[in-house]
């Protein structure tokens, strides 16, 4: 379907996504600026969602909970910008 590595959300939505699931709770504010960087610059997905993991210390999520909550983020995006 995607390959992982083209896969890039809007920096609006990854800081909402952050904000409202209590991610990167654990990281410095340079980290945190630096994995939107990563993010604008098409890191591949799954080693966005180990950055965050390892910054956060809240709300029990896993790296896997992580990935499948910015895929979804990722889909709800594609389909209002295109079309489901």
């Amino acid at each position: 379907m995607f390959e992982n590595k083209h896969i890039v959300l809007p920096t609006d939505r990854l800081r909402k996504l952050c904000l409202e699931k209590g991610w990167f709770d654990c990281g410095t504010v340079e980290l945190y600026e630096k994995m939107l960087e990563m993010n604008e610059f098409g890191v591949p997905m799954d080693e966005l969602a180990a950055i965050i993991w390892f910054c956060t210390d809240a709300g029990g999520y896993s790296e896997v909970d992580i990935l499948d909550c910015l895929f979804a983020e990722y889909l709800k995006f594609y389909c209002e910008q295109y079309g489901c």
